[in-house]
C-alpha cells in the first residue's frame, strides 16, 4: 500500500469514528422521563428545578402551600412515539444536597391512576410555590428559608434570581 493510500484510509477511518461518536452522543434518552434536578440556593429561598426529556405542562398540585410531600399533576406534550413507553413507568432521582430545600427524593409516577404525577419528598414540612418552567421542559418549586417563611416566586425576574452557594 502506498503512503498516500494509507493516509487516506486512516483519514476515512478517523472520520467514520468521529461521525459514529457524534451520532451516539446525539441520540435522545429513551425510557427516561426525568432528566435532572437542580437546586439553586439563594438568600431568601431555594429554587428546585426538575427537568424532563420532553415537554410537559403543569396542571395542578397538592397540597396547595405546604407539606412534607408535594404531588404535581402534569401532562406530557409532544412525546415522540418511541418514548411513549416511558410515560407509564415509575422512576426516581436523588436530588443534590441543599441547605435550604430539604429535598430527599423526586419521583415520576406514570403508573398510577389519574397520573402522571411528579412527587417531591422533603424530610420535614416546608412551604412552597410551584410554576411551569419557561421552556416547558421543566417545573420549578420555590422553597423559602425556614426562619423567614416569606413567599418565594418560582419564576423570579432574571435580575433577581437566587445566587448559588
Amino acid at each position: 500500500m502506498t503512503r498516500n493510500r494509507l493516509l487516506t484510509l486512516l483519514a476515512l477511518l478517523l472520520l467514520g469514528a468521529i461521525l459514529l461518536a457524534q451520532a451516539a452522543l446525539s441520540q435522545p434518552v429513551r425510557d427516561r422521563v426525568l432528566s435532572e434536578v437542580r437546586i439553586a440556593d439563594g438568600d431568601e429561598c431555594a429554587l428546585v428545578t426538575v427537568s424532563f426529556n420532553f415537554p410537559v405542562r403543569y396542571v395542578r398540585h397538592f397540597p396547595e402551600t405546604a407539606g412534607d410531600e408535594l404531588r404535581i399533576h402534569l401532562e406530557p406534550i409532544a412525546v415522540n412515539p418511541r418514548d411513549a413507553n416511558a410515560l407509564f413507568k415509575r422512576e426516581a432521582i436523588k436530588p443534590p444536597a441543599s441547605e435550604i430545600a430539604p429535598l430527599v427524593e423526586v419521583t415520576y409516577e406514570g403508573d398510577i391512576t389519574g397520573g402522571p404525577y411528579l412527587t417531591l419528598s422533603f424530610n420535614h414540612p416546608v412551604q412552597f410555590k410551584v410554576g411551569q418552567g419557561s421552556d416547558f421542559r421543566s417545573l420549578v418549586v420555590a422553597v423559602p428559608l425556614p426562619e423567614t417563611n416569606l413567599p418565594c416566586d418560582p419564576m423570579p425576574d432574571k435580575g433577581k434570581a437566587p445566587s448559588g452557594r
